[in-house]
């Protein structure tokens, strides 16, 4: 298990994958969110017992083992990443944010040495049942990825140019047929 781990954004994605680490023997304390949101943020400190502010915590990010980037794809990613940046993180960055490629993270991030990961979990992560795809940079370690990742289900590497076919077939598919047999 991981030593800490730092989550930007809180929402129902970064919940589950919490509730996945917790499941799997994280003490609440190695776990920090930053969130725009006071009531979410509330929420999580007292129904999971994490660390939270509301602006990102640059000692925190920098001794992370993992950097988990949990905003919306609208949202200001690039604000973010330097947020991330000023804190030289000397951890993983792992992105699951729909549509934004490693190569855009590490040119925001101004460096090729970064350790970087693209996940797309889907809707069973709360679960632990999901199979989530990642893809890695070259300076990612796979084994350290991956064993973080299963904390919340499956993991299939795969390269990132096959990233918009797994969503499709598993995300969008499963949610499709779940809203379907769901009413």
């Amino acid at each position: 298990m991981t030593n800490n781990v730092y989550f930007i954004g809180g929402g129902q994605m970064v919940t589950a994958m919490i509730r996945g680490l917790l499941r799997q023997g994280m003490a609440a304390d190695q776990i920090g969110v930053t969130d725009i949101d006071p009531k979410r943020l509330a929420w999580l400190k007292a129904n999971l017992g994490v660390r939270v502010s509301a602006t990102p915590d640059q000692a925190a990010l920098h001794q992370a083992e993992f950097v988990v980037i949990g905003v919306r794809p609208q949202d200001n990613i690039k604000q973010v990443v330097q947020a991330i940046a000023k804190a030289t993180p000397t951890g993983t960055v792992l992105s699951i944010v729909a549509g934004v490629s490693i190569a855009t993270i590490a040119a925001q991030l101004g460096n090729n040495q970064t350790p970087i990961a693209r996940v797309i979990p889907n809707t069973m992560t709360e679960a632990g049942y999901g199979t989530n795809a990642v893809s890695l940079n070259a300076t990612a370690d796979q084994t350290a990825v991956v064993k973080f990742l299963s904390a919340i289900g499956k993991v299939a590497v795969i390269p990132e140019s096959q990233m918009a076919v797994f969503t499709a077939f598993g995300v969008a598919g499963p949610n499709y047929i779940y809203h379907f047999f769901g009413r």
